[in-house]
């Protein structure tokens, strides 16, 4: 059976996962609807570039 402990690392793991996908939600569809518009063909290139930064090495 689980531990205390192990509930407890699988409620934190849980709390962050909600946290995360709900600021996600909360920039990502904004920032996605943005860029779908056809009156932004300039920011095209560079706003992906930008918003990929933290993830390229």
């Amino acid at each position: 059976m689980l531990s205390d402990t192990d509930w407890s690392a699988i409620r934190l793991t849980l709390e962050l996962a909600t946290v995360t996908t709900v600021l996600l939600l909360f920039i990502g569809t904004p920032v996605a609807w943005w860029l779908a518009r056809p009156g932004f063909v300039t920011w095209r290139i560079s706003v992906p570039i930008v918003i990929s930064l933290p993830f390229s090495r």
